[in-house]
């Protein structure tokens, strides 16, 4: 018979594999256009430099806030 150790920690393991599960779902890799996608300035990978980068990701954090919102 498990004891309540044992069943948290199934319950632990199921939650966990279904969270990466859920993850790896959703993610997405970005397409490379050949241009930044901050400035769109012409570059070899997704951003001409980490400034843009940054900067991208903060206005997407900032959409998705006001997303939530409203």
């Amino acid at each position: 018979m498990p004891d309540i150790i044992d069943i948290a920690s199934e319950r632990e393991e199921l939650f966990r594999e279904r969270a990466i599960a859920e993850a790896r779902r959703r993610y997405r890799p970005m397409p490379i256009t050949g241009r930044c996608y901050h400035c769109e300035e012409k570059t070899p990978g997704n951003f001409c430099c980490s400034e843009c980068r940054d900067d991208w990701g903060k206005r997407q954090y900032a959409e998705r806030q006001r997303v939530r919102g409203a």
